[in-house]
């Protein structure tokens, strides 16, 4: 082994040495925000219905009910509102440490460059915040991470004892935050290809059938493990919320929603509903700014279907009428997105919308009295009060929108700059093609301005980045 690669992949006592440092440098960094800035903060009615769920045998329907049980493990168990706060840090800590092993152990990326892009990750103000908040952006981010590095650990070995880690971790990814099913998914399909592409690049020259065959292998049992996992969690939901197997009850509202302007009265009519009932619609249906609106409004479409039907029967006949009224116009959910994602340049709305997503809405009086007596918290003017944390995200809108518009090239780039470099290619791989999921899946599934959405953007922006800076030796060679 030369002087150079044994610097590149450290083994053994050095790379415990490093890190060591790097969890040093972690837990400094989040520490000094921690005894500036502890303060939880809360986000209405998300973080009211989780503290609820955590409180009494209520599970939500249209959110996380796994959340809840960190939340009642944690600041209801101690009766102490940090301690979900903490539990939150850690999981930043570990998740940085994650990006860590990806870029210094997997990819070989220069040990300096490496921890200034885990400080960045811990430092980042959505980050800092979603630490902060009553909501599974934390929980859902960390279990992202853990399932990419897996992913890469795959990719670079092509071990298959990788593949259960795979699918626990994208089962979990998808119960904290169903928003990231699309990359779930997305990514155990293409993990196989991954694997077969840099495999052939180094040790089945020649041998195409066997690497044919292995490939298939491979891809049956991973997509068996995860179709496996997530049959499993269906199940277990559908056990929970006493309905068919399932990974949310109100996913037929949500897509309902996602799809309003599309509705035509013919969609109504086949599912027995009469086409009149579109005219008692309050928001303007063709708008595609009213589509929260249409979910969550007394005189939105979901309510307006939700008054002719009883609950279950309204999800199931919301889920037909959004998949006609998606085969008659697919290429409709492209426009809408891009008129989304052109509405992150409106002042007046994407300035709103952060407020919004800061937690300016104040706690109805029944979440502050369950904060006070059972988690030992005053929230009251909590709005008023953004702590330096706080601050961090109200700043960070161009942050957020930068991150949203420069993640797709920046993938592009990491991709194709290290197309040639054996060491690196597992690791880009990875982090490329889940960066543009996470890209594609903001465009097509993302109804409103939400820089919430965005929380783990900035992450895979400075894996990137950080992927695509040319190793020290040939650096200096220039």
């Amino acid at each position: 082994m030369s002087p150079s690669k044994h610097a590149l992949e450290p083994s053994g006592a050095a790379w415990r040495v490093e890190l060591w440092r790097a969890l040093a440098l972690l837990l400094a960094l989040k520490g000094a925000f921690l005894l500036v800035d502890p303060n939880l903060r809360l986000f209405m009615g998300d973080s009211a219905s989780y503290l609820h769920a955590a409180l009494s045998d209520w599970d939500p329907p249209d959110r996380s009910f796994v959340y809840p049980m960190l939340v009642e493990w944690s600041a209801v168990a101690t009766q102490s509102a940090l301690s979900l706060v903490l539990l939150q840090t850690l999981f930043g800590v570990i998740g940085a440490l994650l990006a860590y092993w990806m870029l210094r152990r997997a990819a070989g990326v220069d040990a300096r460059i490496a921890l200034f892009a885990v400080a960045v990750i811990a430092v980042e103000p959505a980050q800092l915040f979603y630490e902060r908040m009553l909501m599974a952006e934390a929980a859902g981010l960390l279990s992202l991470l853990a399932l990419v590095a897996a992913s890469v650990a795959y990719v670079q070995r092509g071990r298959l004892r990788w593949a259960l880690v795979m699918a626990v971790c994208g089962v979990l990814a998808v119960a904290f935050r169903m928003s990231l099913l699309p990359v779930v998914f997305g990514l155990a399909l293409l993990v196989p290809m991954l694997r077969s592409w840099h495999a052939a690049a180094e040790q089945d020259r020649g041998r195409r059938v066997l690497a044919a065959l292995r490939a298939g292998a491979h891809a049956a049992v991973i997509l068996a493990c995860v179709l496996g996992a997530h049959r499993l969690y269906q199940g277990l939901y559908g056990l929970r919320f006493d309905t068919e197997p399932t990974h949310m009850l109100a996913s037929g509202q949500m897509r309902l929603g996602l799809v309003a302007p599309l509705v035509k009265p013919e969609h109504l009519q086949r599912v027995g509903l009469p086409a009149e009932l579109l005219q008692t619609v309050g928001p303007t249906l063709q708008d595609h700014r009213m589509r929260e609106a249409q979910m969550w409004q007394p005189d939105g479409l979901w309510k307006k279907l939700e008054a002719e039907l009883d609950y279950r029967d309204a999800q199931q006949a919301a889920r037909k009428i959004a998949v006609r009224a998606l085969q008659a116009e697919p290429q409709a959910l492209l426009r809408m997105g891009f008129a989304t994602l052109m509405d992150y340049f409106d002042d007046g709305l994407a300035v709103a919308r952060l407020r919004d997503d800061y937690g300016s809405a104040p706690p109805p009086l029944g979440t502050l009295e369950a904060l006070a007596s059972q988690l030992r918290y005053d929230a009251r003017g909590l709005a008023e009060h953004p702590g330096v944390v706080g601050q961090m995200f109200l700043g960070s809108r161009w942050w957020l929108t930068l991150a949203l518009f420069a993640l797709a090239p920046a993938a592009v780039a990491c991709l194709w700059l290290t197309r040639k470099d054996p060491r690196r290619r597992a690791a880009a791989c990875v982090i490329g093609f889940t960066a543009l999921g996470l890209v594609a899946s903001q465009l097509l599934f993302s109804h409103i301005v939400s820089f919430r959405y965005l929380h783990p953007m900035p992450v895979f922006l400075v894996l990137c980045f950080a992927l695509t800076l040319p190793p020290r030796n040939a650096r200096e060679t220039h």
